[in-house]
């Protein structure tokens, strides 16, 4: 009876041991399986903050958390009466200028007509001189034959004398009448060059406020969701005043950490595998490109593991992942290459 016992006490040690074996098989398993990847890290996506442009009263904001986003779409507005009406008065400044410009035109007109009246005046005193040197040379026959008293001669040459004045101070006056059309000519363009200097200052003074109107609409700049909504509509803020945070969630970034051993073993653009695991369910296995090496150590995170638990200083790296609804943002996941 004794014997049977303790054959049955072997046995019971027997069995024991082997399962005690398959319980470390199964346990060094596990922690070889949990040791596979290479690095780990969190996912990051490239966050965009948009904010406000000018200042002023928002008017409205179209814009929720969760909110799905296109590039270029118009999502609020801005209070910029202030803008509007400046920019007005400026476009009306502007066009007003043409009618400040002086016309020379009238004013040359008259010196014109005074111009053709002195040149007729001229050419009835030259045919009157012409006459009178006719009258002159037969006059001085008749005295050289002593036909006619000299003293009629000398009231020719007189007559002769006045005409050749009268002719030269017309062509002066002709002259300075000239000069009289060139200097309105010159002051009128000086004073027109005056008035439309004010003509570019004023257009790019009307472009600005345009440009500040313009700032005034929020335009969504990237596709993509928003994350964060800081404002709301009907709150007055500020240039550069924070209104909301989008980023594109189709591209994600893994910023994950690894050794100073490791870094040999990666380069840029290099094809790497990133398993998430999510609860009980079987790992997601999405394939990464390496975007990023940093070149600088950093203490290694809290939140990160590395295969070498000794290692003080990592080196974060960060590679693109496309996303296919699966992967969150803040999500842990493990790399292997």
């Amino acid at each position: 009876m004794e014997k049977t016992n303790y054959a049955f006490e072997e046995k019971g040690k027997g069995f024991i041991s082997s399962i005690f074996f398959l319980l470390i098989l199964m346990s060094w398993g596990c922690d070889k399986n949990k040791q596979a990847y290479k690095a780990s890290g969190i996912f990051e996506a490239k966050e965009i903050i948009v904010a406000a442009e000018s200042s002023g009263k928002v008017e409205q904001l179209q814009v929720e958390e969760g909110m799905v986003l296109s590039a270029g779409q118009p999502v609020g507005m801005i209070s910029c009466s202030q803008q509007a009406l400046m920019a007005s008065q400026a476009d009306e400044s502007l066009k007003s200028l043409n009618a400040k410009t002086l016309d020379a035109g009238a004013n040359i007109k008259v010196l014109d007509q005074q111009i053709v009246l002195q040149q007729n005046q001229v050419r009835i005193a030259e045919d009157q001189l012409s006459t009178l040197v006719q009258e002159e040379a037969r006059i001085q026959r008749l005295v050289k034959a002593e036909a006619a008293p000299s003293k009629q001669l000398d009231d020719i040459q007189n007559q002769k004398k006045i005409l050749e004045k009268q002719v030269l101070s017309t062509k002066a006056q002709i002259d300075v009448i000239n000069e009289q059309i060139k200097a309105t000519r010159q002051n009128t363009a000086s004073q027109n060059r005056a008035i439309l200097s004010e003509k570019s200052p004023l257009s790019a003074r009307v472009e600005q406020l345009k440009d500040l109107e313009e700032k005034c609409k929020i335009i969504n700049p990237i596709s993509g969701t928003v994350l964060n909504q800081y404002t709301y509509a009907y709150e007055v803020v500020n240039i550069g005043k924070a209104l909301y945070k989008i980023a594109n969630l189709d591209t994600l970034y893994l910023k994950a950490y690894i050794t100073g051993n490791q870094l040999g073993e990666i380069k840029l653009h290099q094809s790497v595998q990133i398993y998430i695991q999510q609860g009980d369910n079987p790992s997601f296995n999405y394939p990464g490109q390496i975007t990023w090496i940093s070149d600088k150590a950093e203490f290694t995170p809290k939140s990160i593991m590395t295969v070498d638990e000794r290692a003080n200083l990592v080196y974060p790296v960060k590679i693109k992942v496309a996303n296919d609804g699966q992967i969150k943002l803040g999500m842990f996941a493990e790399v292997n290459w």
